[in-house]
């Protein structure tokens, strides 16, 4: 009885910490939590990966329950503090994420911390912060598209448009058919009298790159 009981919770650890379905994920956390017998760093990373999979299906407000969760046992646990910026972020909390992702950063300076701020800053309106973090996401090892799409957006604010072609530029060589890329290479085109290819788009809140200054130096400060 006692192995098919640990073997059981064995096989809802192995799905709650996996990659599979998030609903699955969802109920094998569930299963996990519910059996006991977890230490706090545990528990907290079983409420975070319930939290993301509860977010990327919509379930924003048990999400989040779970993310504060992960924190009241962890209260340094920057994955957590990222995970519920990133939500707090898509509900249009920009101040609170912006806090989340400072914390986030303050524990340990990463590419995706960085990222992510680059993205709040670009929704804040700070294009100069969201340029830098996105530039200091890169170099920190970012791989993806997302922090030269974010720097193309903000250089473009910045009336910086030859340099927002190229950044856009690169944001497409590497996803050629994201539909947020083709307007915002299209916005920076007619911005600068190139109507060639244009189509309907407007420029959305998306990330940023960064010129000048020492990222590594910015990143570990909490005002960048």
């Amino acid at each position: 009885m006692f192995e098919s009981h640990l073997s059981s919770r064995l096989t809802d650890l192995d799905l709650c910490v996996g990659e599979g379905d998030p609903n699955g994920v969802v109920k094998a956390c569930s299963e996990v939590l519910g059996s006991g017998g977890l230490d706090p760093d545990q528990a907290a990373l079983i409420h975070l990966e319930r939290g993301e999979a509860l977010a990327a299906v919509g379930l924003h407000e048990p999400a989040a329950a779970d993310f504060d969760a992960a924190l009241e046992l962890e209260p340094d646990f920057g994955a957590a503090f990222h995970a519920r910026a990133a939500l707090r972020l898509t509900l249009g909390e920009l101040d609170a994420a912006l806090e989340d992702v400072e914390a986030a950063v303050k524990i340990s300076t990463q590419a995706d911390h960085l990222e992510l701020r680059s993205r709040i800053h670009l929704a804040l309106g700070n294009w100069d912060r969201a340029l830098f973090n996105a530039e200091g996401a890169l170099n920190f090892g970012f791989e993806g598209a997302e922090p030269h799409f974010t720097a193309a957006q903000a250089l473009l604010q910045l009336d910086r448009t030859d340099e927002a072609l190229e950044r856009i530029g690169q944001a497409m060589a590497m996803e050629p058919d994201r539909t947020d890329f083709v307007a915002t290479r299209d916005a920076i085109r007619e911005s600068l009298g190139d109507g060639a290819l244009m189509g309907d788009t407007a420029i959305g809140a998306g990330e940023v790159a960064l010129t000048e200054g020492e990222p590594d130096t910015c990143a570990a400060g909490t005002d960048c």
